[in-house]
C-alpha cells in the first residue's frame, strides 16, 4: 500500500532541512502550508484549501509531520499565533478520518519551564496538544518536545543565528543575560530522529534535548575565537549537565535520537578558510 507523508511547516527552518536531508523512497510527500509556494526543484507547497479540496485518499496509509507554528514570545503576535493554531486544527480535523497511521507533532519544552510556560505561544501549543490527544487515538500520536535547534543554514532571528551574525560582523555579543544557559540540538540530528519516529514510532510522548546545557555567552566566545584563529578551543565552552537530564517530571528522551558531538557541530557554524 502506498504511503503518503503530509508535512506542514515545510517552508520553515526545520521543514526545509527535513526535505533537504531526506530522500524517502516509495513515499509520496505532500507539503501543506499557508500559501502555494515552490520550496525547491522537487517540492511545492500547497494551501490547506487546495489540499482538502483535491486530495483523494484511495486507501493510502497516511503519516503526518506537523511542524507548522508561529514562534513568538510577544503578545503583539497573537494574531499570527492564532492563525497557525487554526491552520493546525484544520489539518487535524481533516486527517482524523483518513487512514492515519501516525501524527507526529513537535511541541516545545517551554511547557516545562516556569519562566516560559505562560507565554501565549506556549499556551497555544499546549491547547493543540490537548486537542490532538482528544481527537486521535494515542497509539497514532508521536508528540516530541523540542529544545532549541541550530544549524549553519539557520536564518531565524533566534539566539544562535544572532550570535553567528555578530561574530561574522565583528560585533559585540548579542547575549543579554551573560549567565544564562541554553539546551541546543543539532538540526540534522533532529531531522534523523523525526524521520525514524514517523515510520518507527517509539513513544507517544518523548523529548529531544541535549545531554548538556551551554552558557550562551560562551558560545559567542567559542565562535569568535574560531573565526579569528581558525582553531577550535573547547575550553571556551562553559557546559553543565542538562536540567532535563535531572528532571524526572518531563517526558523521557526519544530512543530514535542520536546526538552528535555538540561542540564539533557548533564549529560548523563558522566557515574557516583552509
Amino acid at each position: 500500500m502506498k504511503k503518503k507523508l503530509i508535512i506542514t511547516g515545510s517552508t520553515g527552518f526545520l521543514g526545509n532541512l527535513f526535505l533537504a536531508k531526506n530522500s524517502l523512497k516509495n513515499i509520496d510527500i505532500i507539503c501543506v502550508g499557508s500559501e502555494n509556494k515552490e520550496i525547491n526543484k522537487k517540492y511545492n507547497q500547497i494551501t490547506f484549501e487546495k489540499f482538502s479540496n483535491t486530495y483523494k485518499e484511495e486507501g493510502h496509509e497516511i503519516f503526518v509531520l506537523h511542524l507548522a507554528t508561529f514562534y513568538s514570545k510577544s503578545d503583539k503576535d497573537r494574531e499570527n499565533i492564532n492563525s497557525a493554531f487554526n491552520f493546525s486544527m484544520n489539518i487535524l480535523n481533516f486527517v482524523k478520518d483518513l487512514n492515519l497511521i501516525n501524527f507526529l507533532y513537535t511541541n516545545t519544552m517551554f511547557i516545562f519551564d516556569e519562566n516560559e510556560s505562560n507565554h501565549y505561544y506556549t499556551k497555544s501549543k499546549k491547547i493543540f496538544s490537548d486537542n490532538l490527544s482528544n481527537t486521535i487515538n494515542n497509539d497514532k500520536i508521536s508528540e516530541i518536545f523540542l529544545s532549541d535547534t541550530f544549524h549553519f543554514n539557520d536564518e531565524r532571528k533566534k539566539v544562535t543565528p544572532l550570535i553567528v551574525s555578530s561574530v561574522l560582523q565583528n560585533k559585540k555579543s548579542p547575549v543579554q543575560n551573560k549567565d544564562k544557559y541554553i539546551n541546543l540540538v543539532y538540526g540534522e540530528d533532529l531531522v534523523n530522529c523525526l524521520t525514524d519516529e514517523i515510520f518507527n514510532t517509539k513513544y507517544s510522548i518523548s523529548r529531544v534535548t541535549s545531554k548538556v546545557d551551554l552558557k550562551i555567552n560562551s558560545i559567542y566566545n567559542f565562535l569568535k575565537f574560531l573565526n579569528e584563529t581558525g582553531q577550535i578551543n573547547k575550553s571556551l565552552i562553559d557546559s553543565k549537565v542538562s536540567q532535563y537530564e535531572l528532571d524526572n517530571n518531563i517526558p523521557q528522551l526519544n530512543k530514535n535520537f542520536k546526538e552528535s558531538n555538540i561542540i564539533e557541530k557548533l564549529s560548523t557554524l563558522i566557515k574557516v578558510e583552509d
